[in-house]
């Protein structure tokens, strides 16, 4: 089979993806070109299949992308394209006619041979992600030349008392001037009416009367027991029954012996750079997640898929030779293995539309201990001789309502983790305790364990314990189980020692 049919077969799967995706030989041809470039640049695949990269990219030839680029061939660690230093490093265009701004991600991943690696390109737009960098940026910027101007405005006015009070007066921010005795000699009026009193009503007063911000009391003695001629701190004030951020900004007068200090209200400002932090936060997790699913898939994929592609030559070659029996056992490996890999896609859709909020609750009325039973009877088919699978329940024969598939889904991947991470056999139970209005399932095995600083991580899609070892898995059995539990109002648990097992425990109401 051609390296470009094998590829389009193995990879497939990453024309869905929403950025952009390329393979490249050793010798630069390119391999694999996913629907995502074909959109970005115009160029088919028909066009850049089986050419070399750099005859539509011609920069690419320059050693600062070569040199990296074949270090990847020789089955070197990842290397990452900065948004910052390499932008366009497949040059692709928005429908605007701008430059779309790349963070690109290359990958070592095996070829045809066992010495052999192609490089996976993984570009990713984050075109709009640097303009709102941009944006803030730029608000920041204002917000501190704001301050700066109002510092300068109250130096120059601070010398007429009459002036200054009425500047003050004007600022929609708080406004206050205090002795070094620390008692305020003045404040402006929108301070006053915030808190439904009279400019009088404060002077005189110690500046922290009020009680509605010791930070801003704390701020002040400080301040004026130091050399500082200036000086600048957020705090926090309780103001209109909500706490609020202020950035206070304080000027020394009259030989230090008194002081100005004029409060802006950045609640917003603060929450708008929370939010931004947050997208940053989710941009790195996204860009984790993507490259956890490569990994996932190329690992997942490759074995069966060679293992069908194994049997179907040996039939296509030798079954003509072959008894019935032996041809069958050969059928039988590709359904089974054709099964696994559709079990991964259904896991893969399932998580993909549980995270797009589009999994959908069908509660039904079952015989809870009825269900189980058969559950369980349906597991032990598929056990070795070694393993044994024992349900215990305290529960009346009753009906319950609960969402049967999702049910299915929770108990099925538990009992199989239990039974998979338990290598050297033993006994694996399902316990279920009928409490109140509620369905207690325990699940318990003898297995190799979780370690506590995988656990905290456990329902991560992709994610996988570092114990496992060889044993086979995609990580995305438990994060399908807690959004299941959670889709139900249920809570789910663990309790896993390493090396002594493992116990899972998931709460359900017995009608959702």
């Amino acid at each position: 089979m051609h390296e470009i049919e094998i590829a389009a077969e193995k990879f497939g799967v990453l024309d869905q993806m929403p950025l952009g995706v390329c393979i490249l030989r050793s010798d630069f041809i390119v391999l694999f070109w996913n629907r995502c470039l074909e959109d970005w640049t115009h160029l088919s695949r028909g066009q850049v299949l089986g050419h070399k990269i750099s005859d539509y990219f011609a920069d690419l030839n320059h050693p600062r992308y070569e040199k990296r680029l074949k270090s990847i061939f020789s089955g070197g660690p990842p290397t990452i394209f900065s948004a910052q230093l390499h932008p366009h490093f497949i040059p692709a265009y928005l429908p605007d006619g701008q430059r779309r701004i790349q963070r690109t991600t290359v990958t070592a991943i095996p070829g045809l041979t066992e010495k052999d690696y192609y490089a996976l390109l993984s570009i990713q737009d984050v075109t709009e992600l640097s303009q709102q960098v941009q944006d803030y940026r730029k608000m920041r910027d204002r917000a501190l030349a704001e301050v700066q101007e109002r510092q300068r405005a109250e130096a120059a006015l601070r010398s007429q008392e009459e002036q200054l009070q009425a500047v003050f007066d004007a600022v929609p921010g708080f406004v206050s001037w205090v002795n070094s005795d620390l008692r305020y000699l003045g404040v402006n009026r929108h301070l006053a009416d915030t808190f439904n009193l009279t400019p009088n009503h404060f002077i005189g007063q110690d500046v922290g009367f009020m009680k509605a911000s010791p930070g801003f009391a704390d701020f002040m003695r400080q301040f004026i027991a130091s050399p500082e001629p200036a000086a600048s701190q957020v705090i926090e004030a309780y103001v209109n029954d909500t706490t609020r951020s202020y950035l206070i900004v304080a000027q020394k007068y009259q030989q230090g012996r008194a002081a100005v200090s004029v409060g802006i209200d950045i609640t917003d400002r603060k929450q708008a750079e929370e939010e931004v932090r947050k997208a940053l936060a989710k941009e790195k997790e996204l860009s984790e997640l993507k490259s956890r699913f490569v990994t996932m898939t190329s690992h997942e994929f490759r074995t069966p898929l060679t293992t069908i592609l194994s049997s179907a030559e040996l039939l296509e070659h030798y079954g003509h030779k072959w008894t019935p029996d032996k041809k069958l056992t050969h059928i039988h490996r590709i359904q089974g293995t054709v099964k696994h890999l559709v079990q991964v896609l259904e896991d893969v859709t399932l998580i993909g539309k549980a995270e797009a909020g589009k999994l959908q609750l069908q509660p039904v009325s079952l015989d809870l201990v009825e269900f189980c039973h058969g559950l369980i009877e349906e597991l032990q088919l598929s056990l070795g001789q070694h393993h044994s699978l024992v349900f215990t329940h305290q529960c009346p024969n009753l009906n319950v309502c609960m969402d049967e598939k999702l049910l299915r889904h929770i108990l099925t991947n538990l009992i199989s983790n239990a039974i998979k991470y338990s290598p050297n056999c033993g006994i694996v139970t399902l316990n279920l305790v009928c409490q109140d209005s509620s369905a207690i399932f325990q699940i318990k095995d003898q297995g190799i364990g979780i370690p506590l600083a995988d656990q905290e991580k456990l329902f991560e899609a992709f994610h996988r314990a570092q114990n496992v070892g060889n044993i086979s898995g995609t990580g995305l059995g438990l994060a399908i189980v807690k959004r299941a539990v959670d889709l139900q109002g249920g809570e789910i648990t663990v309790n896993s020692q390493v090396g002594e097992g493992t116990m899972f425990t998931v709460t359900l109401a017995l009608s959702v």
